[in-house]
């Protein structure tokens, strides 16, 4: 099969049209066609398809026509709205494009995985598939991607299942652009086979998005499924380039079941056991000490809200604790249209309307035990398309809105957020927390009254500086290595190393770490409350 050889290519597809290039006046996912003829061609009697096995699953009907080098777009839906439906719909974790001509011969297709909101693939200059800002009926825009060095393991799950079908991997994409994943590999035998399971091309993750893939081992399932398990009781996750260079890894020890194990808010220096296991939204967890700071979780994403939708005129003192919210719905975040077809439609509680003249209004009582000097309140999560927070009563900050005054409960949003799955954060005046029992009020907003999305969820965190005085006299005192007779409390014979604190105080070793391997400084880190006593 040779593209460039064929009359008419596949040119473009769109997966995921939520607002970003209407086609006949709606947002619905399209697929583009370019004809390669120098002169008119029909189609009549061609086939196209998301699934080989079946290559007419739309035959083009007689009388279409390609013009000379011209371009033509189909909408990819399961309804025939207009003669130019196909009557399927394309799966925005990842599917294929096929094209047959009428002998059924594959003349060219693209196969995918994950795709983004409001981002096309594309042929590029070259005929090679990018990803791409979407143009129907025009030429193809490259978008701009980012490193596959940005992206990380977030969280792990060896033991499970809670949320999950299977055990799972979490990726994380810390930098601005998306990545493309494709080419790229997870493994759970670094040193012996660094490329086991090759991710899907045109696999790509949004910036500050996550990626989930399950260790199921049956890669038949589809493009998000391993071709391995993982191991409960100890072993190792890696992330590998195309060449099968280490991108990121993790050691982790025995796993508890219903835990999941992961990063905090991106850092590769924290790992912690999480009790509340999120596959494919931001990790919850305890309060975690990294070397240099301190996090506190205050609430976690997965969370109950208090609402209310359409408000025209503000409950009175509504941001206040101790208001009367007595008329305001409970739903769990994240908080989605009643039309959602995405990753938070799993997870979280349907609005009533998608679009409304008032804003929608939220609290969340929370309880800080302690407040460290210097610290920094972030708001990380998923809104859209704007908002305004304020704590305990006072403005705390706002994302994509006019400025404070000039806000009624109708002011429309500045814009919508570049990609909607994509995790952002907006920090919040810390100053204006106290200890004990807290009140987080936000208003969302649209921008337009007929708006088709809105998303809000949020899970909140405290960080701060932590001021540590020099360890140089903590020592390793004794290792053990081929341990077989000396058990420890769960009747086993492990390995160990043993170290001495011989100054007179206390050392917290949270944050520090243990390792066989100098190029892993951070193969095993403490975690968060072991200390080392004086002596």
């Amino acid at each position: 099969m040779n593209p460039d050889s064929t009359p008419v290519r596949i040119h473009e597809v769109l997966t995921t049209n939520v607002v970003s290039a209407p086609v006949e006046g709606r947002f619905v996912d399209w697929i583009e066609l370019q004809s390669m003829s120098s002169t008119p061609f029909s189609l009549a009697g061609w086939g196209i398809t998301d699934d080989p096995a079946r290559p007419f699953r739309y035959k083009f009907p007689p009388g279409t026509m390609m013009p000379s080098g011209a371009l033509r777009v189909w909408q990819a839906e399961d309804e025939l709205l207009s003669p130019t439906s196909l009557g399927f719909a394309l799966d925005r974790d990842g599917s294929g494009v096929y094209l047959f001509d009428p002998g059924t011969n594959l003349m060219d297709s693209v196969v995918f995985g994950s795709q983004l909101e409001d981002l096309s693939i594309g042929r590029n200059n070259s005929g090679a598939w990018v990803l791409c800002t979407p143009t129907p009926f025009g030429a193809n825009r490259p978008a701009v991607t980012g490193s596959p060095g940005e992206v990380m393991l977030n969280e792990w799950q060896v033991n499970g299942p809670l949320l999950s079908s299977f055990d799972f991997i979490e990726l994380y994409n810390a930098g601005r652009h998306p990545v493309n994943l494709g080419g790229m590999h997870l493994t759970d035998e670094l040193f012996g086979t660094p490329r086991r399971h090759r991710i899907a091309d045109l696999t790509f993750i949004a910036p500050g998005g996550i990626s989930l893939f399950f260790a199921s081992g049956r890669p038949e399932r589809g493009v998000a499924h391993l071709d391995f398990r993982l191991a409960a009781e100890q072993g190792m996750i890696a992330l590998t380039d195309e060449a099968g260079q280490t991108v990121d890894s993790v050691v982790y020890g025995p796993q508890k079941a219903n835990h999941s194990e992961g990063r905090i808010g991106g850092v590769k220096s924290t790992q912690s056991v999480f009790t509340q296991t999120t596959p494919g939204v931001p990790n919850a967890g305890p309060i975690v000490t990294g070397p240099g700071f301190t996090t506190q979780t205050l609430f976690p994403l997965v969370t109950s809200w208090l609402f209310a939708e359409g408000v025209s005129d503000f409950p009175t003192g509504w941001t206040l604790p101790g208001a009367d919210v007595s008329a305001f719905r409970s739903g769990s975040a994240v908080l989605v249209d009643p039309f959602s077809t995405d990753l938070f439609s799993n997870f979280g509680t349907r609005f009533a309307s998608w679009g409304d003249a008032g804003s929608k209004i939220f609290r969340k009582t929370f309880v800080v035990t302690n407040l460290p000097p210097n610290g920094r309140l972030l708001a990380r999560g998923y809104i859209d398309d704007g908002a305004i927070f304020y704590l305990n009563g006072g403005y705390a900050g706002s994302v994509r809105m006019p400025p404070l005054e000039q806000v009624l409960s109708t002011t429309r949003a500045i814009s919508s957020p570049v990609v909607r799955t994509a995790q952002e954060t907006v920090e919040l005046d810390a100053s204006l927390l106290r200890v004990g029992t807290n009140v987080l009020a936000v208003q969302l907003h649209q921008t337009a009254n007929d708006s088709l999305r809105a998303t809000f969820g949020v899970h909140l965190e405290l960080t701060a500086p932590v001021i540590r005085e020099p360890v140089r006299n903590l020592r390793l005192n004794e290792v053990l290595a081929a341990n077989s007779y000396i058990k420890n409390g769960a009747d086993r014979t492990p390995d160990w190393v043993e170290i001495i604190n011989p100054t007179t105080n206390d050392v917290d070793l949270a944050g520090m770490s243990l390792t066989d391997d100098l190029s892993q400084p951070r193969k095993w880190v403490f975690p968060s409350g072991v200390r080392l006593n004086m002596g």
